[in-house]
């Protein structure tokens, strides 16, 4: 289902320790970064390798100055995760919302590097 509305959708391993630990699926198009499906196995959870993979994410949104948008299931504890990263609720429908990040201003750091 995602390849047909995201063609040039990317998947990549989410790795703690070696061990396949979860996947993300981006893709970008029209100067948004969507984040399709992100998930973290159980055993990984609580550990850090959700927020490390989502920060590198959002880094590389913020250098390119695209907007991150997913959905999530509103019940669902990562909503709390997306929040401490700076996304909003945008819309939902009582199952799924819809949240989104504008792209932050590149620290002194981020500028650094990115010459």
């Amino acid at each position: 289902q995602y390849r047909d509305q995201f063609p040039g959708a990317s998947t990549k391993k989410i790795l703690v320790g070696g061990e396949a630990a979860g996947r993300v699926d981006t893709a970008e198009e029209d100067g948004r970064l969507h984040i399709i499906d992100f998930a973290v196995m159980p055993g990984a959870q609580g550990r850090g390798a959700g927020s490390g993979v989502l920060r590198g994410i959002l880094e590389k949104a913020d250098a390119a100055g695209l907007v991150a948008d997913l959905h999530v299931e509103a019940a669902n504890p990562a909503r709390r995760l997306y929040a401490r990263f700076g996304f909003v609720e945008r819309s939902g429908d009582g199952i799924n919302l819809f949240m989104e990040r504008q792209p932050a201003a590149p620290s002194a750091e981020q500028d650094r590097r990115l010459a």
